[in-house]
């Protein structure tokens, strides 16, 4: 009788724990959709063009561009985000960029990325399409990096808004 009632807790557990992959095999996604389709992702340009299910495209300009199916971050590793002005003499005139925490992980994975790919055009992604390019390099100050994505203010404040919904939506279906 024990032994009957110790499995079922250990299965009960190992069911609990397994809920999000077991959901993903059944292809439901807690995510509620209006999250899916604004999710903020970071992308790599693949430069080898070999033909790989790593590889996805995204239209630019209406011209094809392949990038890492993966992201290097997504929402789920962005805490908090707000824009920043460059300073002057950077990029073009009166353009801004996204001062952006990450949780550790999110930290560890940019600071990897960005020392493969220093210096080498990303992409920022929104739902699946893309918004702008973005440069790996350092930009670190503590938990707060800075990402040189030449956006007006009006784009950088929208996508602060939207990382920070979003976020708070994936921490609430986790």
């Amino acid at each position: 009788m024990r032994w009957k009632l110790a499995v079922l807790l250990l299965l009960s557990v190992s069911a609990m724990s397994c809920r999000s992959n077991f959901l993903q095999l059944l292809a439901i996604d807690p995510m509620p959709k209006e999250v899916r389709e604004s999710a903020i992702t970071f992308h790599y340009i693949d430069t080898l063009g070999l033909k790989s299910k790593l590889v996805t495209s995204v239209h630019v300009g209406g011209k094809p561009l392949s990038i890492s199916k993966m992201p290097v971050l997504s929402n789920r590793d962005i805490v908090f985000a707000e824009p920043y002005l460059y300073k002057e003499g950077q990029y073009g005139e009166g353009q801004y960029g996204l001062k952006m925490k990450l949780t550790h992980k999110g930290m560890m994975l940019w600071k990897q990325v960005s020392g493969e790919r220093r210096g080498q055009a990303g992409v920022m992604a929104i739902g699946r399409r893309f918004k702008c390019y973005i440069f790996f390099g350092d930009g670190f100050e503590g938990p707060v990096f800075r990402v040189p994505a030449p956006l007006s203010k009006k784009e950088a404040e929208e996508i602060s808004r939207i990382i920070i919904r979003n976020y708070e939506a994936i921490k609430e279906n986790s």
